[in-house]
């Protein structure tokens, strides 16, 4: 038996040293490291085509967050078994809480801290990162990728120590992704984890970092939440780079020119040695990166349109079963300054009767539920349906009733159970 990283494959084939002996079986565990990393590593394609180039070994794929690796399979083996796929219990997970600022960062890193609990911060800026760990030095443990300019300011023994006792001593470890697979903390002090990140899958992996102990071993989840514009926004930017990319194969010298004579920064494209000329110089021809190319196909044409359709929060909380299919309703906080405001808003109108349309409108615009195309909902199912989505018990009565000699069919009022 052998181990070695997908790194050190990726180095010995670059550097032509002596390929790995045959292997009748090879494991290759974390195997979403060929679509997911391929974002931001370069080399990925090389050890996966090794790996898919020894046909007489038995290749045994693993992952909690398969999908984009099957994706990746469509593309070059037409023969594969279908995934054993083992379930899955989140039953560990108390409570789902979206939040949407860095100060509720800031206030849920306060809490942890004041209360001595210990707590996982994955972060998507390297930058916010480094700031928030000077703000609390003295109680959290701070990690970032070694190509990172704020690297040389990590504690590196306690590193060190943290990946193999499986456990730190401060409040709170911030990464970023990092630490986001490969990595394993066994600590039921642990009962916090907050994600600043947007990738689902990529939350399932930040989520799987720490290991649950026993039946006592529970965490809040604390998610940042993303709207229908930031997500069709995402899609957008990884669109037209997976559109640059495919010229290569569609029309190259109109690649040439929009690329102003560079290959583009997405990594799609990648240059490969192809012989010397006349001269001696290197020859170089373009190809696309198997991985990369998966990987960013399956973001923009299959995962991320089935997050937007469902809606980001309903998609997360499907995810670890904090939804409820009998009732169609999903259980979760939602911490916002305009969930705040909107709150202040209904409790300054509760018990007051909104006898026409026009007294109806600042409650209408105060909710505002929107459909796909912007539009303002009025419809008071679809209004009391967000109201309860976003955690409110406030909720819109309505009945008709009589004043003076008027009558009104349709009037409007907002009730809350918890302070009657």
């Amino acid at each position: 038996m052998k181990l070695m990283t997908y790194q050190r494959l990726e180095a010995i084939l670059m550097n032509e040293e002596e390929e790995p002996a045959h292997c009748d079986f090879i494991v290759a565990d974390e195997c979403h490291y060929f679509t997911s990393d391929s974002e931001f590593n370069p080399r990925t394609d090389i050890s996966f085509n090794w790996i898919m180039q020894q046909n007489a070994s038995v290749k045994i794929f693993m992952s909690a967050t398969i999908r984009g690796f099957i994706h990746l399979l469509q593309y070059v083996s037409p023969v594969w078994h279908n995934p054993i796929r083992l379930p899955r219990d989140y039953s560990y997970i108390d409570k789902l809480t979206f939040f949407t600022s860095e100060e509720h960062i800031e206030q849920i890193a306060n809490e942890v801290i004041t209360s001595n609990r210990k707590a996982i911060f994955f972060l998507s800026s390297a930058e916010l990162t480094f700031k928030i760990y000077n703000r609390h030095k003295e109680h959290m443990i701070f990690a970032v990728s070694c190509s990172n300019k704020h690297f040389r300011s990590m504690d590196h023994a306690a590193i060190e120590h943290m990946i193999g006792d499986k456990f730190f001593e401060s409040n709170i470890l911030i990464t970023t992704s990092v630490l986001d697979s490969g990595f394993t903390l066994k600590d039921s002090a642990i009962d916090t984890i907050l994600i600043d990140m947007f990738d689902p899958e990529e939350i399932v992996q930040c989520v799987g970092r720490k290991r649950i102990l026993n039946k006592q071993d529970h965490v809040n989840l604390y998610i940042r939440n993303w709207s229908n514009q930031q997500i069709n926004g995402i899609i957008r930017k990884l669109r037209d780079r997976l559109n640059n990319a495919m010229l290569v194969t569609e029309d190259e010298a109109k690649y040439h020119v929009i690329n102003e004579r560079q290959n583009d920064d997405s990594g799609v494209v990648i240059n490969e040695a192809a012989g010397v000329d006349e001269q001696g110089s290197m020859i170089y021809k373009r190809r696309l990166s198997i991985t990369k190319l998966a990987g960013l196909d399956y973001l923009v044409n299959n995962l991320y349109p089935e997050v937007l359709n469902v809606g980001y929060r309903k998609y997360i909380a499907k995810m670890f079963d904090f939804y409820y299919p009998m009732s169609g309703q999903c259980e979760y906080d939602f911490m916002s300054k305009e969930c705040d405001n909107l709150t202040a808003f209904l409790d300054s109108i509760t018990g007051k009767e909104l006898l026409t349309i026009k007294d109806r409108e600042p409650l209408i615009h105060a909710i505002h539920a929107t459909n796909k195309n912007g539009t303002l909902l009025k419809n008071l199912d679809t209004l009391n349906d967000v109201l309860k989505e976003q955690g409110l018990p406030h909720r819109i009565m309505k009945y008709s009733t009589t004043v003076g000699e008027k009558r009104y069919r349709n009037v409007w009022k907002v009730m809350n159970p918890q302070k009657q």
